[in-house]
């Protein structure tokens, strides 16, 4: 049964390195604050964290990818288990829903084309 293992190990490591790269952005950004030009450390410092962020985020969403085929699976499984079919399932309601919209009849000869009258 196929848990995922190695793409969860490769994600989690992946995750860390993008916090590394969030934390040695910030590090860069306070011990060059003075000694270089003001714009430098703040677009490495920002763009850094921005892209160890980008990385992080890519990653929780491949966890949630992950989290959602296992869960689909186990679905599947209960519902193979289960010995209610898709033909005896019935609602859980104590009435059966019935349709409340009812359409008009179709008319029976063709509706004319619209015709527009043109401004004086």
């Amino acid at each position: 049964m196929n848990r995922f293992v190695t793409a969860r190990f490769l994600v989690g490591l992946q995750e860390v390195v993008g916090w590394l790269i969030v934390l040695g952005s910030c590090i860069y950004a306070y011990r060059t604050y003075g000694a270089v030009p003001p714009i430098q450390t703040v677009s490495v410092g920002a763009g850094g964290a921005g892209v160890g962020l980008m990385v992080v985020l890519m990653c929780q969403l491949i966890r949630a990818q992950i989290a959602t085929a296992l869960n689909t699976r186990d679905m599947l499984e209960e519902m193979r288990r289960s010995p209610q079919t898709a033909s005896t399932m019935q609602p859980s309601g104590s009435r059966r829903l019935e349709p409340t919209i009812t359409l008009p009849p179709v008319s029976p000869k063709p509706i004319p084309e619209p015709t527009f009258d043109k401004p004086d």
